[in-house]
């Protein structure tokens, strides 16, 4: 049996290369803008002198240059008073007076209102400090800035051996 009456199904009536259907535009009264993916000058070789790529780098530079003349001279002070403060190169093994390059007043830091400690306490402190300077000189004359090594070596394993 043929049918008679053939009604034909919406979509085919939608027409996707006109954009009729579901996929057409959603239309408007307002023009179209051009779609601009990429800057203006894009397809431009430029020279390096007009891109100058460095210019942050050396910005930054100039600013660390410039910061740290500013503070040369308390670094040098400062690196100076650390050096000199307890009166004893190691490098060298050389004593010198630390009060030459000490700028506070010298002797123990103690707050005003506190009494000061007997004399018998005194020459018992300042002898405890010369026997723990002079320790500390031997130390450093005889091992250096770094500890030495105190364990066996290989070396004692075969000094027996001839």
């Amino acid at each position: 049996m043929k049918k008679q009456f053939h009604v034909p199904a919406a979509h085919h009536e939608w027409n996707y290369l006109t954009g009729v259907g579901p996929s057409a535009p959603v239309p408007s009264n307002e023009p179209l803008e051009p779609k601009c993916n990429f800057k203006p000058g894009w397809k431009v070789k430029r020279m390096h002198a007009t891109i100058q790529p460095e210019n942050q780098r050396l910005e930054h530079t100039a600013h660390v240059e410039k910061r740290r003349e500013a503070n040369e001279e308390v670094r040098r002070a400062q690196l100076t008073e650390k050096a000199t403060y307890n009166g004893f190169n190691p490098i060298r093994c050389e004593e010198f007076d630390p009060s030459k390059n000490r700028d506070r007043p010298q002797g123990r830091k103690s707050l005003p209102e506190r009494p000061a400690p007997p004399p018998e306490v005194v020459a018992k402190m300042e002898a405890q400090r010369f026997h723990k300077a002079e320790a500390r000189k031997h130390l450093l004359a005889t091992e250096g800035l770094t500890p030495q090594q105190k364990g066996p070596s290989v070396r004692d394993n075969f000094s027996g051996i001839q």
